[in-house]
């Protein structure tokens, strides 16, 4: 073990070269594309267009090249391995071998090391299968789900089951709130849901409730006791919804301090309170739909071991006049209010507006919170905001936003912005300035989308900041990018990379990297090194926090890590019905990223974090998650058009996922197509 510690180390300072060369070499290259484009879309004002010299002299005649006797192009998955088994359905499995050295700063260096294993498969009968899993022996960990989804039964019945770690389902109408959520929890156990033809939804899980730990190596942490969850929902007619669901949660241990940083950062064992929770919850809802307007009345109950009962009640409404959407509700919740053992948003009573316009050029969004504290010891205020953005021409888009939040604390942020679409892609300037007590910070970014042909992105930032903090002036400079190439014909690089600096007191130096290099061995062997790199990272100065209070989850814990991974992938079935297919389709496969997006750019931007172990649906029938770096990945897909749903239940309060957490992507035959999914803050 300590030769491959040592080993391990001293990769480590070769791969940290090895990737400013990388990097150095394929940012000048792909600039160099850029460039070369750029000048071959300038028309020359002298020399006429090309396709102005054509003579009509000769007739076009209909050529056959090779006397018609080319070979056909390749499907997805057709070669010449003789490995690769054609017959039987569609299916996919990946092992991984993971190997690592775990760099923390103020503390022992560590290891994540063991397996992990992927696999999809489609059914004829019994619907889509994904079963998952993960052994770690350093630190000793274990994860695994089998998940079963759109299994159909007679009379129009479906049913999606899961049984291993997994997270508890949860009905529609808990899921449609705009300023409130039903969260729902981690458990090793089994689950069900049944659906008929969309009017009647019945849901049932029980398990161990725990945290998921560790970094490239997802385990499991149990937290004790038990946790049984029921729920139902009846759309009884096209403007009525009914639903409900209980929770019983029996001793069940919470940990100590912040879960987030043990979760985002080295898998470190979290501390385990000695307090047990005993507690049940109800929560009913009614909605009333009719056209664009949309009514629902929510209420919540709870009661455990360590408090007395407590009720929340809140009416959310919606209604579109024209190209007017309105949003507004009324709520009280009781302090001590929880879901199950998780404490929600409580002690606070108002209202809150919302409306939003959008027209071809303009986008128009403001509104207001006004909150006062039951007990008369929590948060008093108001908080308003609004934005605007205005599309000048094709190519130009400019915009402001501001938030402005009376309390006992008075803060106020804002920024001006203008996007351009320009011969090398999109680039966006943006003016931040936020205050808050004697703290004030302007900041300057100039962000750049280059425009590259299939199999190169890259994103690049730069920032200036000024913070005036008790009368000390502080400067801040950094640079960022994002991306992604293929740097030869097996070999590629995904991943970001910022530095950023500070003068003045407490004079600081940062780096935060996350990036994969890999390299493909042959059709079915991959060999991938991960480094990272990671810095104290906190809220954005330039967000007014809410008035009522919300669990931050962007504190990441200092070090650095290298991992080694050696894959194995193989494919099988016939070409034409890959996952998600019909017959005679080619495939590809779907790569994506989910990010929490700060300054609202839609970029991934590399100081921004990723949404770890949240649930991503192809189609609404394959699922899998996100990794810890926020990646997730559908390797066989049919060609076409397909629909990929964020399950955001699980996502870090106030994120969310606009469009109902759903994106289009088209599939093309042969092309790996990546996808960047910002989770927006909650206004």
């Amino acid at each position: 073990m300590g030769r491959q510690i040592n080993a391990l180390r001293a990769a480590i300072y070769a791969v940290r070269f090895f990737w400013i060369k990388l990097l150095f070499t394929s940012v000048s290259t792909v600039l160099l594309n850029a460039e070369v484009l750029a000048q071959d879309t300038i028309a020359d004002p002298i020399k006429p267009p090309a396709e102005n010299v054509t003579s009509s002299d000769k007739p076009y005649v209909d050529q056959v090249i090779d006397d018609g006797n080319l070979k056909p192009a390749i499907l997805f998955g057709e070669n010449d391995d003789p490995n690769y088994d054609p017959a039987g359905l569609p299916h996919y499995l990946r092992i991984e071998a993971v190997s690592s050295i775990l760099k923390h700063t103020g503390a022992s260096d560590s290891e994540e090391n063991g397996l992990a294993m992927t696999s999809q498969f489609d059914t004829q009968h019994y619907g889509a299968f994904s079963i998952n899993g993960v052994f770690r022996n350093e630190p000793l960990g274990k994860a695994g789900s089998i998940l079963q989804r759109g299994m159909p039964f007679n009379n129009g019945w479906y049913a999606n089951n899961g049984i291993g770690t997994l997270y508890t389902p949860s009905i529609d109408l808990a899921r449609t709130q705009h300023r409130f959520y039903i969260p729902t929890f981690p458990v090793l156990g089994v689950s069900t849901e049944w659906l008929q033809n969309r009017d009647l939804q019945l849901q049932f899980a029980t398990g161990t409730p725990g945290i998921f730990d560790g970094l490239q190596l997802n385990g499991f942490s149990t937290l004790g006791g038990s946790l049984t969850m029921a729920g139902a929902q009846w759309n009884a007619s096209p403007n009525w919804q009914i639903g409900a669901q209980l929770i019983d949660a029996n001793q069940v241990s919470t940990s100590a301090g912040s879960t987030a940083a043990f979760n985002q950062f080295f898998g470190l064992t979290p501390e385990i309170d000695k307090t047990k929770t005993s507690a049940q919850s109800f929560y009913g809802s009614a909605a009333w739909l009719n056209g664009d307007t949309r009514i629902q009345a929510n209420l919540l109950q709870s009661k455990n071991n360590t408090a007395s009962n407590a009720t929340g009640i809140w009416l959310d409404a919606n209604k579109r006049i024209g190209q007017i959407s309105h949003q507004a509700g009324i709520f009280r919740l009781d302090p001590d209010l929880a879901w199950g053992y998780t404490p929600i948003s409580n002690n606070v009573k108002g209202t809150y507006y919302r409306a939003n316009y959008i027209s071809r050029q303009w986008l128009l969004d403001g509104g207001f919170d006004l909150v006062r504290s039951v007990s008369g010891s929590g948060s008093n205020g108001a908080l308003l905001t609004g934005s605007a953005r205005y599309q000048v021409n094709q190519s130009l888009g400019i915009g402001a936003s501001a938030t402005f939040r009376h309390a006992d604390n008075d803060a106020r942020s804002g920024y001006v912005f203008a996007d351009k679409l320009n011969q090398l892609g999109t680039g966006r300037a943006q003016l931040d300035y936020s205050a808050e007590s004697d703290n004030q910070v302007t900041r300057l970014t100039l962000s750049q989308g280059w425009r590259f042909s299939v199999g190169s992105r890259l994103n690049t930032s730069i920032y200036s900041e000024v913070e005036k903090n008790e009368g000390e002036r502080i400067n801040h400079f950094g640079v960022s990018l994002n991306g992604g190439s293929d740097l030869f014909n097996n070999i590629s690089w995904n991943g970001n990379l910022s530095y950023d600096k500070s003068n003045g007191r407490g004079a600081t130096k940062h780096l935060s990297a996350n990036l994969d290099l890999t390299a493909r061995l042959n059709n079915h062997w991959s060999l991938i090194a991960s480094y990272l790199e990671s810095k104290n990272s906190t809220t954005s100065p330039f967000i007014v926090q809410p008035l009522i209070p919300v669990q931050s989850n962007t504190d990441v814990t200092k070090g650095s890590a290298l991992f080694v991974t050696l894959r194995y992938e193989t494919r099988g079935g016939t070409s034409s019905a890959p996952l998600g297919g019909t017959s005679g389709s080619a495939a590809g496969s779907i790569n994506g990223y989910l990010f929490l997006d700060v300054n609202d750019n839609n970029l991934p931007d590399a100081n921004e974090e990723p949404a770890q172990n949240i649930t991503v649906l192809l189609d609404g029938k394959f699922s899998t998650r996100t990794n810890a770096l926020g990646r997730f990945e559908f390797p066989l897909v049919a060609t076409g058009e397909h629909t990929i749903t964020i399950v955001s239940d699980n996502l870090p309060l106030p994120w969310q996922v606009n469009d109902n957490g759903q994106r289009s992507v088209k599939v093309n035959t042969r092309e790996t197509n990546y996808i960047n999914i910002p989770a927006s803050r909650l206004k």
